[in-house]
């Protein structure tokens, strides 16, 4: 009996192109503003749902426009520059949410006090996640991709794409493993058809070197 083919990274990768996740932002950003900084905020930084609840309100440093990351699974923590749209999303959301003490983002039924520790849970962020992918139409956003941690993988790639060197990128997913990174190489087409005009680009020059054959010659054999 053959042996079951593996199932390989780039088969479970699961993300939304760059126009799939401008068109969810701002399909968001009209019904909440809470919804729409977590989702940006997520991209941006390929946060985790974890990562998210565990966001508190003194990891953002409003003048500076920076935010400290608590990265999980054995990742880096740090702290990052967030977008101007960031910043004004932000700025947007904590003055709904005020300046008490605590998780950066709640659910709507959290009284927020100096006791309060638990953010928004990851069940309600994949469920937030759902419900706006699943109002998505011309296209429909694919229901294998309607799960929050595609907002991670969909940065990694848009990097990838970018040309953001590997190492850039570990840093800013927060991976202690360069080998966590490459795998977003893998998945990434642009990169392996850029990868395949430099190589066909030097084979043409080379051929156009060799390019005169002697056709009368050929000809006699």
């Amino acid at each position: 009996m053959p042996s079951p083919k593996p199932v390989t990274r780039h088969e479970t990768i699961k993300y939304l192109s760059k126009p799939d996740i401008e068109r969810l932002l701002q399909s968001v950003k009209p019904h909440s503003i809470r919804d729409y900084t977590i989702l940006l905020i997520a991209y941006n930084h390929g946060l985790r749902a974890t990562e998210v609840g565990l966001l508190k309100l003194s990891d953002y440093k409003q003048l500076e426009k920076r935010l400290y990351i608590t990265r999980v699974k054995g990742g880096i923590s740090n702290s990052y520059l967030v977008s101007d749209e960031g910043s004004k999303a932000l700025k947007l959301w904590i003055a709904i949410r005020g300046n008490q003490p605590g998780p950066l983002f709640v659910s709507r039924r959290t009284v927020i006090n100096e006791n309060t520790e638990m953010g928004i849970g990851r069940k309600q962020l994949d469920n937030i996640f759902k419900d706006y992918t699943r109002r998505l139409s011309n296209p429909p956003i694919a229901k294998d991709k309607q799960h929050f941690h595609v907002l991670r993988h969909s940065i990694a790639v848009e990097m990838v794409d970018k040309g953001v060197p590997l190492v850039q990128i570990k840093d800013w997913l927060g991976h202690r493993n360069i080998n966590s990174t490459i795998v977003y190489a893998n998945v990434s087409d642009k990169t392996r058809d850029e990868t395949a005009r430099m190589i066909f680009q030097d084979n043409t020059r080379e051929n156009d070197k060799n390019s005169k054959v002697n056709w009368k010659k050929d000809k006699k054999k």
